[in-house]
């Protein structure tokens, strides 16, 4: 799966699920994928938002990592080893987490 940076927001949540294979919990990231409109005038615009089928149904696209409860810090350590990866090729230090 691709997901690229106009696709990203800063929308995240914490999500848990329970199953018959067990207890998990996971992060939820958020997708706006932006679209071309053409105004009254016929000039492009790109908008993007949530998709909303109704007011206050946010039935947006995202993607969802998710690790065993009893078991978080696998991807905790996952996303502490990309973060550090992506900061080492831009140049950009990881800031003090707390």
């Amino acid at each position: 799966m691709n997901v690229y940076s106009d696709e990203l927001t800063t929308k995240l949540e914490i999500v848990e699920k329970k199953t018959e294979a067990g207890e998990f919990v996971g992060v939820r990231f958020y997708i706006e994928t932006p679209v071309t409109l053409k105004n009254n005038y016929g000039a492009k615009q790109i908008v993007r938002g949530p998709f909303e089928k109704v007011d206050g149904d946010d039935d947006s696209s995202a993607v969802t990592l998710w690790a065993k409860a009893g078991s978080p810090d696998i991807l905790l350590k996952l996303l502490r080893k990309a973060a550090a990866a992506l900061a080492q090729v831009v140049q950009v230090p990881i800031p003090p987490t707390g």
